[in-house]
C-alpha cells in the first residue's frame, strides 16, 4: 500500500496485501516525501501487518503537496503523484526511492482541486483517473474526473534528464454532480471490471454531531463529450469521517480507504460487488497509521 501527507520527505515500506499470500508493498507518501508503511500479507482468511521500514525521500521540490498517488504500469517501481493545487501542477514520476523520473504537463485540465489519482487497464490499454474533486467550501456545482492514456516518455527515465512532456488530446472527463448538493471528496475508487467510479465524501469530524461519509458511483466512460451526470448514493451512513484516500487493488479484491490516521482494508468475496461491500461496512482489517502531517494518499502496488 501506498500512503500520503503533507511535508516529511521519507518512505516507509511495511504494508503488503494480496490473495494467497501474494505480496504488495506499500508507500506513504507526504506532502514533500514518499513513505511506504505497512507490510501486509493478505491470505484467503487473514491480513496480517507488518513493521514500517523508511524506503526513501521525494527530492524534487516541485511536489509540495502530494495528494494522490497511484502505481505507474508502464514503468514498474514507479508512481504517479500530483499537487493538490499551488503554483506546479501536473503529474510527477517518481521511482520508489522517490527520485523524480518525468513530469507530464496537462495544459488543457484546469488545475481546481485535484485530490486523487488511479491507475487501471480496459480494453488492453492502461490509463490513469485524475480526480478534481476536493471541494472544501461546498461550493462548486460539479466535480470532475479526467481519463486518459497512461503517459510515455520518448527518452530514458535517467535522474539527469528528467523529462517534460504535454498531454493534451485524448483526454475524457466525466463531469457529475451529487444528488443532495455539494460536497468535499478526496477519495476515489476504479473498478474497472464494472466501470465504475466510487467516491467517498469527506466529512469533518464534530464528535457527537459527526456528519458520516457517503459512497456514491458514477459510470466509467471513455469519452472527450460524455454528459454531465448525476452520482448515485450507494451508502450512507459510511462511518468514517476525514476520509483522504482510497483505491481497489490490481486483483479487484481489495480495497483500502484511510484517513488522516486509520487505514481500513475491505475484502470482496467471488462474485460481489463493491457496491454490497461498502454497504456492509465492515472492513477486515483496521490499521492505524504512523503519525503523519495531513496524510492523504493510499494505494497499491
Amino acid at each position: 500500500l501506498v500512503l500520503a501527507s503533507q511535508p516529511y520527505r521519507g518512505w516507509y515500506r511495511s504494508l503488503r496485501c494480496g490473495s494467497r499470500s501474494a505480496l504488495i508493498s506499500g508507500v506513504i507518501i507526504s506532502l514533500t516525501g514518499l513513505w511506504v508503511p505497512l507490510s501486509l500479507l493478505a491470505q484467503d482468511r487473514s491480513i496480517e501487518v507488518g513493521e514500517i521500514h523508511q524506503l526513501g525521500k521525494i527530492q524534487h521540490l516541485m511536489i509540495d503537496e502530494s495528494s494522490g498517488l497511484t502505481p505507474s504500469v508502464r514503468y514498474p517501481y514507479c508512481y504517479w503523484t500530483h499537487n493538490d493545487n499551488g503554483p506546479y501542477p501536473g503529474l510527477f514520476l517518481v521511482d520508489a526511492a522517490g527520485r523524480l523520473k518525468g513530469k507530464v504537463e496537462l495544459p488543457s485540465i484546469s488545475f481546481r482541486d485535484w485530490e486523487d489519482l488511479a491507475s487501471f487497464s480496459l480494453q488492453g490499454k492502461n490509463y490513469l483517473l485524475l480526480a478534481d474533486v476536493g471541494d472544501n467550501l461546498a461550493r462548486y456545482r460539479s466535480g470532475r474526473l479526467y481519463l486518459f492514456p497512461e503517459p510515455e516518455f520518448d527518452t530514458d527515465l535517467s535522474e539527469k534528464k528528467r523529462p517534460v512532456i504535454q498531454l493534451d488530446s485524448d483526454i475524457s472527463k466525466i463531469e457529475f454532480t451529487y444528488p443532495d448538493g455539494p460536497r468535499d471528496c478526496e477519495a476515489v475508487l476504479v473498478d474497472a471490471e464494472k466501470r465504475k467510479v466510487f467516491l467517498v465524501s469527506k466529512t469533518i469530524d464534530k464528535g457527537e454531531e459527526q456528519e458520516p461519509s457517503k459512497i456514491y458511483s458514477v459510470p466509467l466512460v471513455l469519452s472527450p463529450n460524455s454528459r454531465p451526470v448525476v452520482a448515485e448514493e450507494v451508502t450512507s451512513p459510511f462511518q468514517k469521517p476525514l476520509i483522504t484516500g482510497a483505491q481497489i487493488s490490481p486483483d479487484q479484491r481489495l480495497a483500502a480507504i484511510r484517513s488522516y490516521s486509520t487505514a481500513w482494508i475491505f475484502r470482496r468475496t467471488e462474485g460481489e460487488s463493491w457496491e454490497n461491500v461498502f454497504r456492509r461496512g465492515q472492513p477486515e482489517k483496521r490499521v492505524v497509521l504512523p503519525l503523519q502531517r495531513q496524510g492523504e494518499a493510499i494505494c497499491f502496488t
